[in-house]
């Protein structure tokens, strides 16, 4: 009987792991699992994080990865890493008697987008939501996102327009000043824009057309004043359009004033 109890009490305390030994071995499979996402080998990496499966999207690569700190709280470990100049968590836990990553927040390349500024924004995101949910909710609305987008630039194209103009015709020639003026609501930042001077007919058709060198910040509701002078033939008319060609600034403006709740934009803009 005694022997017994002595095999009992030696297979436990060899079962029962010192707090070091758990948070080491989540280390380590941390570790192994930041350095396969270089490889991109997704086969591997759910062999450490099985729900990766479902992550939607783009992760990061944990390129240079470092751990700045371990914690173990109750079963799970949870570890802060850092790559690239992001911070990622990562809980793991011991199932089936082996150490595996169940949750990430960081890791989806979601978390560093407008969209994910979008979504909190709209109150799609939770404080607690992690990577996969995060991912699936972006993915649901990307297309939303991006759709909002194009009618924003369609919008700042269309209002911004001709004010007025000293521009006189003579002998096939085209001079004078034009002011045109941003009726949008959007202030156009410089260099993401081509403003163009168009030279018409008598009957509206575009005869000739220009892109004039604009290198201003385009604030909502102001007037800027350019010098034109062109050898246009038949010309009686003139306008301006405008092309936005770098769309990053409204992205930016959608993350950071879109309003709404329950997941739905309210649209404010």
């Amino acid at each position: 009987m005694k022997k017994v109890l002595f095999i009992c009490m030696l297979l436990a305390l060899v079962s029962c792991e010192s707090e070091e030994t758990k948070i080491n071995k989540a280390k380590e499979v941390v570790s192994i699992f930041a350095s396969n996402t270089t490889f991109g080998n997704l086969e591997k990496l759910t062999l450490y994080y099985p729900n990766m499966k479902e992550l939607k999207g783009r992760f990061l690569v944990l390129k240079d990865f470092q751990i700045l700190n371990a914690v173990l709280n109750e079963k799970t470990i949870s570890i802060i890493g850092k790559a690239q100049g992001n911070e990622v968590l990562f809980e793991v836990k011991k199932e089936n008697g082996k150490y595996i990553i169940t949750k990430t927040k960081g890791l989806s390349m979601f978390v560093y987008s407008n969209l994910y500024k979008y979504c909190k924004q709209i109150g799609c995101m939770k404080g607690d939501n992690y990577d996969v949910e995060i991912s699936k909710i972006c993915s649901e609305k990307e297309f939303q996102f991006y759709s909002l987008v194009e009618i924003i630039k369609r919008e700042i194209e269309q209002n911004v327009r001709l004010e007025n103009h000293t521009v006189q015709g003579g002998y096939g020639y085209v001079t004078g000043n034009i002011t045109y003026k941003n009726y949008s609501n959007f202030t156009i930042p410089r260099d993401t824009y081509n403003l163009y001077v168009e030279y018409l007919n008598s009957k509206g058709k575009v005869l000739f057309k220009e892109k004039t060198v604009e290198f201003t910040t385009l604030t909502y509701g102001e007037s800027n004043t350019t010098w034109v002078s062109k050898d246009v033939q038949g010309a009686s008319k003139i306008a301006v359009s405008l092309e936005i060609t770098n769309t990053d600034f409204i992205e930016k403006i959608l993350a950071e004033h879109a309003k709404g709740n329950d997941c739905t934009f309210s649209n404010n803009l």
